[in-house]
């Protein structure tokens, strides 16, 4: 991949965005008007697992984030952000006890690790556990909360790394064609370049700010997908990639024109 990209947004999404595509030998800068993980990912309570999930796809999307993260916890430093302590489900009565012995099959038989526990196992798992009614529950080990903040400097540090560039305390003022205005903490204009801008800035105002920055470029249309190909000044997310994550109005559409949606969930 021989590509500049600009991503606005140091998130969850936009920290990924730049440890993938730097890897993969794009030129990559990342903007923020903050510190990594500052905004919408700082307010995420990211736990990982998959033991209730539907329809089907989507408990096997949640599935292969889960699988992410314990490779990153490997190769990337991920276990200081990934804390796979593991959950327990309570059942109080013979009845809810039953239906979780049926989920905890049903998990087994579609590999996703669960085990049966009777309420001794429980108490001595959780001593603090109240007194109260309990027939038992089930234990899902692999599952964790993530530390956003900790993961998305992580990223960013490795990113950085792999040759991409960081630039916290920058503000977006405006968008050019495939150029980016911002403003620094000390008052200084900067004008970024770029083949693609990725739109990664989260769904809180800060974001909001930066999507209607970039719908008064790209026209009123649910996606913000730009490309640099000196082309038309105006390019739909249906038929630009890779898509753009946006923020609100700014959805993620298909790629290339298909049915399919790329997305990361944590």
């Amino acid at each position: 991949m021989a590509t500049s990209v600009l991503i606005i947004g140091a998130g969850v999404i936009g920290a990924s965005l730049a440890y993938e595509l730097a890897g993969r030998g794009a030129t990559v800068t990342v903007i923020d008007a903050a510190q990594a993980g500052s905004g919408t990912s700082a307010a995420t309570f990211g736990w990982v697992n998959s033991n209730d999930k539907a329809p089907a796809e989507y408990g096997h999307l949640n599935v292969l984030g889960l699988q992410a993260h314990e490779r990153a916890a490997r190769s990337i430093g991920g276990a200081g952000w990934f804390h796979q302590i593991g959950n327990v489900e309570l059942a109080r009565t013979e009845t809810e006890f039953s239906a979780l012995e049926d989920k905890v099959a049903r998990l087994a038989a579609d590999t996703y690790e669960a085990v049966l526990l009777t309420a001794a196992d429980i108490r001595r798992l959780e001593p603090s556990l109240g007194t109260g009614r309990l027939a038992g529950g089930a234990l899902y080990p692999r599952e964790g909360w993530i530390d956003a903040i900790t993961m998305c400097t992580a990223l960013l540090s490795s990113a950085g790394q792999r040759g991409a560039t960081f630039r916290p305390f920058e503000k977006v003022e405006r968008i050019e064609g495939t150029s980016v205005i911002t403003t620094s903490a000390g008052g200084s204009r900067n004008r970024h370049e770029a083949d693609l801008i990725v739109l990664a800035a989260g769904n809180g105002r800060a974001g909001s700010r930066v999507c209607n920055i970039a719908r008064s470029f790209f026209g009123p249309r649910r996606g913000c997908c730009r490309r640099n190909r000196n082309t038309a000044s105006r390019t739909s997310a249906s038929s630009a990639r890779p898509c753009t994550v946006g923020a609100r109005e700014c959805s993620i559409k298909p790629c290339s024109g298909s049915s399919s949606y790329r997305s990361t969930h944590l």
